[in-house]
């Protein structure tokens, strides 16, 4: 984010000379205010895992469980208790569940790679995560009524890069800014691409192309070089003795793939 604007007034500059402000923009302090000042830019929280990957996986390290194994855990107790309840004709208490796994999980979004706290420490919040101004929910019922109207209304979407970044393949998907009617996401102009983000954004690209490559074609050496291609691995050993790992854990969806000498050698 380059800009931001109240009232047609950018105050971007404000936020950046001040320490208070940039260390309550996020859930946790993610990013060091001196590294914001210099960047020049507010980093969305998952740019985190590029710019703080050694503090992230200490952090992992420490909680001795990652993120997504806790989501996992979050969302069987809560499959579990909708089911449950549901099935007795009880909508009451299975809304509660509901509510209190979006508290949870909402609550704990990124306090585990920052600070190693687990989702589960904390005690629930008391608040209704239905009365939110975001959110996953929100943007999808904006995002139906939008393309159901004729009045076009600002969202930021994932859509086609059709106009959007030079820098990208028309064919990319990006989070962008659009203006959204019946008649679809119509992508809002964009700057180029600081310096300081084109080769990250250019390069994370290029992995995901790759990745989506090594699975259609089912080519251990793609995927193998996608990982190498990512900033977050950048080694070829590693993504190697990944892919091997992979293959033995799950050879029902591996035993497919083609080229499978480079796990040979």
């Amino acid at each position: 984010m380059r800009s931001v604007e109240v009232d047609g007034t950018d105050v971007i500059g404000r936020l950046m000379n001040d320490d208070g402000l940039l260390r309550r923009l996020y859930p946790a302090e993610l990013f060091h205010p001196r590294f914001l000042r210099t960047l020049g830019m507010l980093p969305t929280e998952y740019l985190f895992y590029y710019y703080n990957q050694q503090l992230a996986l200490e952090n992992q390290r420490r909680a001795g469980v990652t993120r997504g194994e806790e989501l996992r855990s979050l969302n069987q107790n809560v499959w579990t208790d909708l089911t449950t309840n549901l099935r007795q004709g009880r909508v009451g208490p299975a809304l509660e569940a509901y509510r209190r796994y979006l508290n949870r999980r909402n609550a704990s979004y990124m306090r585990l790679d920052a600070v190693a706290e687990s989702a589960f420490q904390r005690p629930d919040p008391d608040w209704d995560p239905f009365e939110g101004a975001t959110g996953y929910h929100r943007i999808a019922v904006s995002a139906i009524r939008a393309l159901t109207s004729s009045k076009a209304q600002p969202l930021v979407l994932n859509v086609l890069n059709s106009g959007g970044f030079s820098e990208l393949k028309p064919s990319d998907t990006v989070e962008m800014p659009c203006m959204v009617d019946r008649s679809g996401p119509q992508l809002l102009p964009a700057r180029p691409l600081p310096e300081t983000a084109r080769g990250l954004v250019v390069t994370v690209k290029e992995y995901e192309r790759m990745t989506i490559r090594a699975a259609i074609e089912q080519r251990w050496d793609v995927a193998a070089l996608a990982l190498t291609v990512n900033p977050m691995v950048r080694n070829w050993d590693a993504a190697h003795t990944f892919l091997d790992r992979l293959a033995e854990r799950d050879q029902e969806h591996s035993a497919a793939y083609r080229v499978r000498d480079i796990l040979q050698s």
